[in-house]
């Protein structure tokens, strides 16, 4: 991984032409507007790699960008309160090779936590020669992990409060200055029994499918409401909490129910889904 940091940052070879424009690139987007950073963010949003969790590291996106200087890339999500504990910051504290058109994703149910992230984020980024130029700041509400959204009951388990969500989103958008677009990364809706009932796709079929996606509908007018986030990325199907499924199981077994997602696009054509 560090060979490949180090290939990319190079002065010769065939990394060299790449590295020069991104540092252009770096230098300007850190100038640009919210309109304009908003603009970026829908261009390059037909294509993006996701945020995984130790893979899409600064390293692997560098080798992303070797291949791509267009692809949106988010980062993998950086919980809100390691990167205020010094715990964790090799997305923002320490950019050191520029991202390209690049997401970072924030995972807390904290408020003044995720302001304090945004306001780290917001000063960094006006420095001079400083490689910290994401175009939007993402929310992490699709993390079904246990240890994510049962122990410290963010991600997925945000879906749950809607309201709650509206203020995180609030907190980040006011930590940032209102620069910078605030995003959501989340599922369709969330299935939990607090570990009672055991999932199964039988059960779940006989679900209601309108009642289903009217819940999805209510997450996304609330969030939506004071017009901060305009921006979703939409995992299409259910995450199933309280330990009932894996996170690997989660991303196989419910089923993907795209249907649900053209719909949201049609009913609200001024905000836009991914």
């Amino acid at each position: 991984q560090l060979s490949l940091t180090s290939a990319f940052v190079c002065s010769g070879g065939i990394c060299d032409r790449p590295q020069r424009q991104l540092l252009l690139c770096a230098a300007k987007r850190n100038e640009d507007t919210k309109e304009d950073k908003n603009d970026l963010l829908n261009k390059h949003s037909r294509l993006c790699l996701a945020p995984m969790m130790d893979y899409t590291n600064q390293h692997f996106r560098a080798m992303v960008r070797l291949v791509s200087s267009n692809t949106l890339a988010y980062t993998e999500m950086v919980a809100a309160d390691e990167l205020l504990g010094e715990k964790t910051d090799r997305n923002v504290k320490r950019a050191t090779i520029p991202e390209g058109p690049s997401v970072l994703q924030l995972g807390g149910n904290d408020a003044p936590q995720l302001y304090n992230c945004a306001k780290i984020y917001s000063k960094l980024s006006q420095k001079v020669n400083h490689n910290c130029e994401y175009i939007a700041l993402n929310l992490n509400c699709g993390c079904p992990s246990p240890s994510v959204s049962g122990k410290r009951c963010f991600g997925a388990a945000l879906m749950k409060d809607p309201k709650h969500v509206t203020k995180l989103v609030r907190a980040m958008h006011d930590g940032a200055e209102g620069k910078i677009p605030i995003t959501v990364k989340c599922r369709i809706g969330v299935h939990d029994n607090n570990g009672k009932t055991p999932f199964s796709i039988r059960s779940y079929d006989k679900i209601s499918e309108k009642k289903e996606y009217e819940q999805l509908r209510s997450f996304i007018d609330e969030i939506a409401s004071d017009g901060i986030v305009t921006n979703f990325q939409i995992h299409a199907r259910i995450a199933v909490l309280g330990g009932l499924l894996s996170p690997a199981d989660n991303r196989r077994i419910p089923p993907l129910k795209y249907e649900y997602v053209y719909r949201l696009a049609d009913q609200y054509p001024d905000l836009n889904f991914v």
